[in-house]
């Protein structure tokens, strides 16, 4: 499968490839899913979970929306978006009401777009406190947009404010990464339990899509420990793939490129790939 990968180097045969692969593996397709990637702790690759599933889902030909939600606005520089000249972004959205379709960024990639962060986000929780039905400003913005779009994904901040609920009120269901380290699964443990308060309170529909295990170093024991703990405890919630540390993942956001333009025969790539096929077979499930 590697050696395969490694063939398809160019954006069109990488697309192309990509979408043999999809339909011969998913022939019913799901449509305008809304998953938002979220986690309790900084530091457990959801960002670059976020920016290159998208980039697969786009590879296979399914129209994408990135949503920037992070005030930490990582997943608009991973993708080489300059904040300085988008006219619009995700703040102006919430803050200012502006039309999320005018906040809306091509990327290199076809059939994948962006809607930028910047770091105004910061002060939503703030700026929104009094405001009657604030949980719901994200789910009523894209109602317009949805079905533009197969699949969308919200890149939240590491961390449960009003940002993340409102992803998780617009979102049909939730991926959380996890690394294997005791304070990350604690904090899963934490995100799950707010979570359901939150569906509770709220009356919400969400489900967990899955739990991603990231930043894996087999040759490590506790790694293999961690992950069998997180297997044993969640089942068949936690994703059979996992996402192997590879420096080729650390290099491509500073490159402002996806793994699989940066080097598409790398791990990173290939557990991405897998990563994506199990994604949408999940959702098509």
């Amino acid at each position: 499968m590697l050696e395969a990968v490694r063939l398809f180097r160019t954006p069109d045969a990488l697309r192309d490839q990509f979408a043999i692969q999809i339909s011969c593996s998913n022939p019913s397709r799901e449509k305008n899913m809304i998953t938002s990637l979220i986690s309790m702790k900084g530091g457990t690759a959801k960002t670059t979970t976020a920016v290159n599933l998208a980039a697969y889902l786009a590879l296979g030909q399914f129209k994408t929306l990135l949503i920037d939600l992070d005030p930490q606005t990582f997943a608009t520089i991973y993708l080489g978006v300059e904040i300085q000249e988008a006219k619009v972004s995700m703040s102006d959205v919430l803050l200012k009401g502006s039309d999320l379709c005018d906040a809306i960024c091509p990327t290199r990639i076809p059939n994948m777009d962006l809607i930028p962060s910047d770091r105004r986000l910061a002060s939503v929780d703030l700026l929104l406190a009094a405001t009657c039905g604030r949980e719901e400003k994200l789910r009523q913005k894209l109602e317009p947009i949805r079905d533009g779009y197969d699949y969308i994904l919200i890149d939240n901040a590491p961390s449960l404010n009003l940002l993340s609920v409102n992803a998780l009120v617009a979102s049909d269901n939730y991926v959380i990464t996890v690394s294997p380290s005791f304070f990350s699964m604690v904090g899963l443990q934490t995100l799950l339990e707010t979570v359901e308060v939150i569906k509770k309170n709220m009356d919400l529909k969400v489900e967990l899509l899955g739990i991603l295990p990231t930043l894996v170093d087999l040759r490590m024991k506790i790694t293999s420990e961690y992950i069998e703990l997180l297997r044993s405890h969640f089942q068949e919630k936690v994703f059979r793939t996992v996402i192997r540390q590879n420096v080729k993942l650390l290099e491509s956001p500073a490159h402002g490129k996806t793994i699989f333009e940066y080097d598409s025969g790398c791990v990173g790539a290939l557990c991405y790939i897998y990563f994506g096929k199990e994604f949408l077979a999940r959702c098509t499930s």
